[in-house]
């Protein structure tokens, strides 16, 4: 099968829950950048998809003609659970080998955390934190050291650039300069960003209809009709609903995550060079 469309040259490939929407927030306000529609793709960690005759074909229409190669510098997606697919790193190697890689790393025991109420929502019955915490696949995504060494399998460490959450949204000038590091990353002029809009993720509790409201959301770009009518307050009410009450991470809980993430952690440190002190003093704090 003939294919006339580009390749990503670039992939924001994680972390859940650790700032990938606002990743693509500003990949998406920069003029030389394309990226789709669609925040998650998800070709690279779905089975089937990837295996498809057809796969590589569906998948590339999402980006643009080989004719409107000079019209972007880079073209690429943003799907999270590419650091977390262990067959993730051979599949990007075949099919974008020169691709560039994003990643934003959050304090393990906080995205778990995250994931927890993020979870919780459209459900009619909240199960305690507990459970949550102790299934093997929602703490296995905080494993940041063990999926960083699959992707340094297959590629050099200056085609992955690492960022940290909590240093990303410290204030304003840590944002900016995060920006200025993707900037000098991907060689794209830091000043053509969007810094004005905020991408903001409620944590505080979660929207009764979160899933309607979503969508609402991302339709209401093409549709005038619909942005007048979420502007209504009665409207916007009702799509968000009144936000559940989410069961709070005890300071036991968080000692013991920390202790099962500790080792986790340390050999991050060894493999970039970097201190995460600022995760083990928070896990290690009584209290919020």
């Amino acid at each position: 099968m003939k294919m006339d469309r580009l390749k990503p040259t670039f992939l924001g490939i994680g972390v859940q829950k650790a700032g990938t929407s606002w990743l693509y927030d500003k990949l998406a306000s920069h003029p030389d950048i394309f990226l789709p529609d669609v925040k998650e793709l998800h070709y690279f960690d779905n089975d089937e998809w990837f295996c498809s005759d057809d796969g590589l074909a569906r998948y590339l229409s999402h980006f643009p003609k080989t004719d409107d190669q000079k019209t972007y510098k880079h073209i690429g997606e943003v799907t999270p659970r590419y650091i977390y697919k262990e067959d993730a790193p051979e599949r990007i190697k075949r099919v974008c080998p020169d691709a560039k890689m994003i990643v934003i790393l959050r304090n393990p025991v906080e995205r778990l955390y995250s994931q927890y109420k993020m979870n919780l929502a459209g459900t009619k019955h909240e199960k305690p934190f507990e459970d949550f915490m102790n299934k093997t696949d929602p703490f296995a995504r905080g494993l940041y050291a063990e999926q960083l060494k699959r992707f340094y399998k297959h590629f050099p460490k200056d085609q992955i650039l690492v960022l940290v959450y909590e240093h990303i949204f410290e204030n304003d000038r840590s944002e900016k300069d995060a920006l200025a590091r993707i900037a000098t990353f991907l060689d794209i002029d830091p000043t053509k960003f969007d810094y004005g809009h905020k991408v903001v993720n409620q944590t505080a509790g979660v929207p009764a209809r979160k899933g309607l409201y979503r969508f609402a959301v991302t339709v209401k770009r093409g549709l005038g009709a619909l942005v007048k009518a979420m502007s209504h307050p009665g409207v916007k009410k009702y799509l968000t609903g009144k936000a559940k009450d989410v069961p709070k991470m005890t300071d036991e809980q968080r000692k013991l995550l920390y202790q099962r993430y500790a080792a986790d952690i340390s050999e991050l440190e060894k493999l970039l060079d970097i201190s995460f002190d600022l995760w083990k003093i928070k896990n290690h704090k009584h209290g919020h």
